[in-house]
Parts: C-alpha cells; sequence; structure tokens
C-alpha cells in the first residue's frame, strides 16, 4: 500500500512538470475580454447588457462564465498577466493531476492511467489556457467518476458532488451546463437496455447458435457441443449465476443491477440547479440561442459565426483519431470487452465531436476512462502476476532518473 502511494505521488509529480511544459504561454483573446467583463461586473454587477461591443451600444449580453471573468479579473488586479498564466498553469496541473488519481482509483492501475493521462494532456494541450472550458473540463472529469461510483454504491456523497459541480457550472460556465445531464444519458440507456436484454438475451443466443450450426458441415462435431448449448439456453434460468458466464462470450460487459430510481432521482434534483445562478436561468437557454437562434447579421444561425461550433474535419484532429485507433484495436483485435455504459458514452461523444469542433477535448478526457478500462483488461488477461511490479518499476526509473528540466521548461 505504502508502494502504490509513493508511486501515485512520484506519477503526479511527473504529470505536473509535463504540464508546465506544455501549457501555451500565449493567451486567447477571450481572456483579455474576461478580464474587461470581470472588472465591470467587480463595479456595476451584472446587467445582462454588452459595454465593449465597437458596432453598438447596451445588446443584450449572456454573463454565461460571470464567475469565472470575476476570478480572473481578482487575479489580473492582483498578479497582472503573469499571475493570469501561473493561475492557468495550476488549473491545468489540478486537471491532470484529478485525471490520473480518479483513473487509478477506477482500475487501480497507476501506470496506465499514468500514460493515459500524458497522452490526453499532450493531445489536448491547446485548451489549457485561461478561459472558462479549464473549470468545466474538471467538472465533467470528477461528474464522470461521480456517476460510475454512485450507481455502484449508492452513496449519497457521490450525489452531492455532482449537484456541487452542477452549480459550479452553472455559474463558471453556463454555456456547458446542459452536459451535465447529457451525461447521465450514458448511464440510463444502459440501464433500460440490460433490463430489456435480461429477457431477449437468451433467444438472441440460440439464433445465433443456429446460425452457426447451418455453416458447418453435416460431419463437423462442433454441431452436437452447439445443440447441447442451445438446450442448456433454453433450460436456463437467467437470474442464476450461470447468466453471467454466458454473455461473457460477449464483447460488451452488462450490468444488470441499476439502481434507475435513484439515477432519475438525483436527475430531476440536477435540473433545478441550473436556476442557482444570477443570470436569470440562461443555464437552460443559451446553448439552444447560440446554436440555433439568429445571430445580428441576417437570418443565418449564430453559430455558423462561432469556429468552435463548426463541424470538424477528422484529419485535422489528432487527438480524435488517436482515440478512435486505440479504440477500435482494443474491442477489435484484443481481448478486452466495453461496458454497455462506456459505448453509449464513447459514440454519444463521437457524435457530439463530428457536430462540433468544442466537444473534441470533452472525447479525449471522458474518453480516457473508456482507454484506461479496456487497457488494464488486456494486461491483467496478460500479465496478471506483474502488473504491481511493473508499476513500481516506471515509478522507480522516475523516482532516480535525472530529468532534463530545459525540455520540460520550453515555453516556444
Amino acid at each position: 500500500m505504502k508502494n502504490k502511494k509513493k508511486n501515485i505521488i512520484i506519477f503526479s509529480i511527473v504529470i505536473a512538470i509535463f504540464i508546465i511544459g506544455i501549457v501555451p504561454k500565449e493567451f486567447q483573446n477571450d481572456t483579455f475580454f474576461n478580464v474587461a467583463v470581470g472588472r465591470y461586473i467587480a463595479n456595476n454587477g451584472i446587467d445582462m447588457k454588452e459595454h465593449f461591443s465597437w458596432c453598438a451600444n447596451n445588446l443584450y449580453y449572456t454573463y454565461s462564465h460571470w464567475a469565472f471573468d470575476l476570478v480572473i479579473y481578482t487575479i489580473y488586479n492582483f498578479f497582472n498577466f503573469t499571475g493570469i498564466y501561473i493561475a492557468t498553469i495550476i488549473f491545468s496541473i489540478i486537471i491532470g493531476i484529478t485525471l490520473f488519481i480518479l483513473l487509478t482509483k477506477r482500475n487501480n492501475n497507476p501506470i496506465v492511467a499514468f500514460f493515459i493521462t500524458l497522452t490526453s494532456l499532450y493531445t489536448t494541450r491547446y485548451c489549457l489556457t485561461a478561459r472558462s472550458q479549464i473549470i468545466s473540463f474538471l467538472c465533467f472529469i470528477i461528474e464522470i467518476y461521480c456517476i460510475e461510483n454512485f450507481i455502484e454504491t449508492n452513496k449519497k456523497r457521490y450525489a452531492i458532488t455532482i449537484i456541487i459541480l452542477s452549480i459550479i457550472v452553472a455559474n463558471f460556465h453556463s454555456a456547458t451546463w446542459p452536459l451535465v445531464l447529457v451525461l447521465f444519458l450514458p448511464y440510463v440507456a444502459s440501464g433500460i437496455l440490460n433490463i430489456i436484454s435480461l429477457k431477449n438475451f437468451r433467444k438472441l443466443h440460440i439464433k445465433k447458435l443456429e446460425r452457426k450450426i447451418k455453416k458447418l458441415s453435416n460431419d463437423s462435431p462442433k454441431i452436437e457441443n452447439y445443440k447441447k448449448e442451445i438446450e442448456r439456453l433454453e433450460n436456463l434460468n437467467i437470474e442464476s449465476s450461470n447468466y453471467k458466464s454466458t454473455i461473457a462470450e460477449y464483447k460488451i460487459i452488462r450490468k444488470s443491477d441499476y439502481n434507475l430510481k435513484n439515477l432519475f432521482l438525483l436527475i430531476l434534483i440536477l435540473l433545478i440547479t441550473g436556476l442557482l445562478t444570477p443570470t436569470h436561468g440562461t443555464s437552460y437557454t443559451y446553448i439552444i440561442k447560440s446554436m440555433f437562434g439568429k445571430s445580428n447579421f441576417g437570418n443565418i444561425s449564430s453559430m455558423y459565426y462561432i469556429s468552435e461550433m463548426l463541424p470538424i474535419i477528422p484529419i485535422n484532429h489528432l487527438s480524435m483519431i488517436l482515440f478512435c485507433i486505440l479504440l477500435i484495436t482494443s474491442l477489435t483485435f484484443l481481448p478486452s470487452k466495453i461496458k454497455t455504459e462506456h459505448a453509449f458514452l464513447v459514440l454519444g461523444l463521437l457524435l457530439m465531436t463530428l457536430q462540433s469542433g468544442r466537444y473534441v477535448y470533452l472525447l479525449v478526457f471522458l474518453g480516457s476512462y473508456v482507454l484506461t478500462d479496456l487497457i488494464t483488461q488486456i494486461l491483467n488477461m496478460t500479465i496478471p502476476d506483474d502488473i504491481e511490479s511493473l508499476n513500481n518499476f516506471f515509478a522507480s526509473k522516475l523516482r532516480y532518473s535525472n530529468i532534463n528540466s530545459t525540455y520540460y521548461y520550453n515555453f516556444y
């Protein structure tokens, strides 16, 4: 246990050093706007009007990240832009170490979590900047961990954490608040599917075996085995423990004991948390208006003027391509299996990413849970006795190696 804690500390230190080296030193244009809006809020409060437009005055403006603007302005007021840069590094380190620790807790494999975390951070390094997304990404990373643990344990602390995260997102980045609810959909769909599949699995598996029999020659010895399996399935009690061994032949892992009642109750509570913001309920309407509402430049939707909301060109997004390659390889050529909720999560995030470039980073961060789970399965099946020693080996190498700090402090 002591070795494991030591390893986690060592890996966390390396992740922190790695992040210092990859966080862009340049600010995005939005950062300067955030500072200006934060200054206005600090001096005048939230009036839901736009005061910095060069073409018109007193336009309606949604303060979708008022709390973040206020924090950024406060940091700027005391420490100037150097303070904002250092704060960005600190927030990024928190994201990296949080992702690593939560992946380790879910799969009990620090070495896999470490490499997946480094890969995720490097491919999403351009999002590690002084924008409100740095807060919402952290919240969503924690939310997925809490949802999965809440489903498994029904412990209230996970539900309370999700409620707190929802309130934070509603105030720091309300444009993404609907995703707090959307991230529940894969787990709700999985729970419903598992209830249905328990009733229909036996018939589907019998049909699969019958198709195999038809493809074989009449003198094949496998026919008798398949017929015996069909007979066993016809007499199988799907509530018995034998059901799990039968279903294990598939690439999908189903969880049959979802507590959908508690899950729906939590979602209903979260629906109310979007009101806990001084921006007049814009958490519910902002994303709809920004994506589908008319712009100030004619009848064309405003989403066509915002680059991050446009559909992506996959070849320009290495992170998504890398994620898809690892996922497909793990499921097609290796003996790993994907959970139903993870399958729905990945499919949903992929569809969202193809529709809008802003979700690429979310796919990588949340997809890390799926990849870590698949790779850990493979390692446990191939070298189950050496996992702990492998973790210790890499940790010891990192502990005693002479890391060239000039590499990590290369700020372009």
